[in-house]
């Protein structure tokens, strides 16, 4: 499985994921609205699917090469 479905996948199951860089972190918490899911970055923006949001948040590092952990 690559490394963005596993961080979808774990979003989805876990209701939220932190990806840490060398000098940034992101994080992205899912949150149940009127209509369905949100995903909701700690920078205040929403997303209506997990994948969106993962890849969304990736573009602020950069590509998923230079995320160093996530949890």
């Amino acid at each position: 499985m690559e490394k963005i479905e596993k961080m979808i996948q774990h979003l989805e199951n876990y209701g939220s994921i932190t990806m840490n860089g060398k000098n940034i972190t992101a994080s992205i918490t899912e949150v149940d609205g009127k209509e369905g899911y949100l995903y909701i970055s700690d920078m205040h923006e929403s997303f209506s699917s997990s994948e969106e949001a993962i890849r969304e948040i990736l573009h602020r590092f950069n590509g998923v090469n230079n995320i160093v952990e996530w949890l």
